[in-house]
């Protein structure tokens, strides 16, 4: 079970408050003449002590022990906070991602890659991340051999690619590559301004996709 951050600063809060009005409860019992205030203090005090005890052991369990692709640092061992997620980060565990389930980039382009569901995820998850990286690195390497890639794949493979896209909240650049297949043959001009002009876009979208989803990413 995780929490998220902001809950568990408050659970903190909580438990520091009721660690103080124990502490209150233990004082006012060990002072009070009258034996039945004090069985009602020490009762009170013994409560506070147990509802401590038990949001303790559920920050415990909150803890982020499970690994996640994103944010599991090996140096240390933990996962880092999504707050410090970069997308140099996302961008190195996506070609990691990209090498082990397909290979190379250049096969998701021209084979069938898009056919094996089981690689995007149990869920899916990493299929507009992929859709994403492809464009991105077109425009990266900004290179007439890998620009070419768009304009020689399967027409299944641009449709499966937009269909991604369009499921990750980017319809409108998906209608953008499709106009672009559609009526620019083997002209890659149109899509090379289209993503040089977008590359920073495209990056900040795969880092809101991790950040905002960061549950799918989990290994367990």
């Amino acid at each position: 079970m995780r929490i998220q951050k902001v809950t568990a600063v408050l659970l903190v809060i909580v438990m520091v408050a009721l660690a103080v009005i124990d502490i209150l409860f233990f004082k006012v019992g060990m002072t009070t003449p009258q034996t039945w205030k004090k069985v009602c203090y020490f009762t009170c005090a013994a409560l506070i002590a147990l509802l401590f005890l038990l949001l303790g052991y559920l920050l415990l369990l909150s803890a982020d022990k499970e690994k996640n692709y994103f944010l599991y640092d090996r140096n240390s061992g933990r996962n880092i906070s999504p707050d410090h997620l970069r997308f140099s980060m996302i961008c190195e565990k996506m070609n990691m991602y990209i090498t082990v389930n397909f290979e190379t980039v250049e096969k998701l382009w021209m084979g069938d890659a898009w056919l094996n569901g089981d690689r995007f995820g149990a869920n899916g998850e990493y299929r507009a991340l992929v859709a994403l990286k492809m464009l991105y690195d077109l425009a990266d390497h900004d290179a007439e051999a890998e620009w070419s890639y768009f304009t020689n794949a399967a027409e299944s493979v641009i449709a499966n690619m937009c269909m991604a896209l369009s499921r990750g909240g980017e319809r409108n650049l998906a209608q953008k590559l499709v106009y672009i297949r559609q009526n620019c043959g083997s002209e890659t001009a149109p899509l090379r301004s289209l993503l040089l002009g977008n590359k920073k876009y495209l990056a900040n979208k795969m880092v809101g996709i991790v950040r905002n989803n960061i549950e799918w990413y989990y290994y367990t």
